[in-house]
């Protein structure tokens, strides 16, 4: 959302993208592609892709897939990129094991995958908790489901002309020694974890993790 430091986001991401004469990139789950945006600024050669037409919009080099099916060359990328807790959206562990198989397929020796996701402690601080953003355009209300390791989102977004369109969101929300394992099982190294980027955080609930995975 509008609120996510992106820019510093990408900061954070760039310390792993050493991939000399490369400058390959995939933005996983982009919708309108927030990161791709800011790496093309920076000389970047990046691709967005998505499993939405409709998110993906208009801009950049656009590729509609599901992000456990990435019909991309093997080998071919120096980095990629998922924020806003996307592989949380993936459907089960099977589902993330798949991810993380393919992004290991399609990074060079070397290549970096920089992503966020939702854990445990922050799902049960988002039960029942109701919060707006983009200037009031858009409101969430959650409930966590321990028993299932689901987190449902209610989002609610309010249009220009009145209209309100409300969407119902499923996480599946995994712990940090899950997707380590689900990784370390695909091929990668876990090179750093961090909360929030590494970035200063203040909010009332648990901050997001972010995880580098590296191709060795």
């Amino acid at each position: 959302m509008a609120d996510i430091a992106y820019a510093d986001w990408f900061r954070f991401a760039m310390r792993h993208f050493h991939q000399a004469g490369n400058r390959r990139l995939v933005e996983l789950f982009s919708g309108p592609g927030a990161l791709a945006m800011i790496a093309e600024q920076q000389g970047f050669e990046v691709f967005r892709l998505d499993n939405s037409r409709h998110a993906l919009g208009k801009e950049g080099r656009r590729i509609l897939a599901e992000a456990t099916a990435l019909p991309l060359k093997a080998d071919c990328f120096a980095g990629l990129l998922a924020a806003n807790a996307s592989i949380n959206y993936l459907a089960d562990d099977k589902a993330l094991a798949a991810h993380f198989a393919e992004c290991a397929a399609i990074l060079c020796h070397g290549g970096a995958y920089v992503f966020d996701f939702c854990p445990t402690e922050r799902a049960y601080g988002l039960h029942a908790h109701h919060f707006t953003a983009l200037e009031g355009q858009v409101t969430f209300s959650h409930r966590f489901s321990p028993a299932d390791q689901e987190l449902m989102s209610a989002v609610k977004i309010h249009s220009g002309d009145g209209q309100i369109v409300t969407e119902l969101h499923r996480q599946c929300i995994f712990t940090p020694i899950e997707v380590r394992a689900a990784a370390v099982a695909a091929g990668f190294e876990v090179r750093e974890e961090a909360e929030n980027y590494g970035l200063p955080f203040s909010g009332d609930n648990a901050p997001m993790v972010a995880m580098v995975l590296v191709k060795p």
